[in-house]
């Protein structure tokens, strides 16, 4: 179908510590998996358009896996990552203008994309919370 469009890639990390590491909350071993070094990163996507039809409709959905993963460089460190991510998104256009509407981590997903200890304790970062809109554009 050559209105079908399929999107890949797979990524495995093995990052790892060659020798035991000293930290100021006490010794790392070596063979601790590296702050951020998520094992493994996923992400694929199907697009659907289809040519020569009336308002050029479009429908898409994404996805995206990011494995866990330590935070810091810690004996105990807490974990980031360990989450899926699914889009989707539905346009089309009318002459040169473009309208399309699209939910962002449908599952409304509590991804931990980064964790530290800071002065005042653990600080987590998340990811975007399941966000709704639509865009317009104009083609010249």
């Amino acid at each position: 179908m050559r209105a079908l469009s399929l999107q890949g890639a797979v990524t495995y990390l093995d990052g790892v510590l060659r020798r035991d590491f000293g930290s100021g909350a006490g010794l790392v071993p070596s063979g601790s998996q590296l702050p951020g070094a998520s094992h493994w990163q996923v992400s694929d996507s199907i697009s659907y358009a289809p040519a020569d039809v009336a308002l050029s409709p479009t429908f898409s959905i994404s996805h995206r896996y990011i494995s866990s993963a330590p935070g810091e460089l810690s004996p105990a460190p807490r974990r980031q990552g360990g989450y899926n991510l699914f889009d989707l998104r539905v346009g089309g256009t009318i002459g040169g203008f473009g309208i399309a509407a699209f939910v962002e981590n449908v599952g409304d997903t509590r991804g931990v994309s980064q964790t530290v200890t800071g002065v005042r304790g653990p600080v987590e970062f998340l990811v975007r919370p399941r966000t709704i809109g639509v865009t317009l554009d104009h083609r010249l």
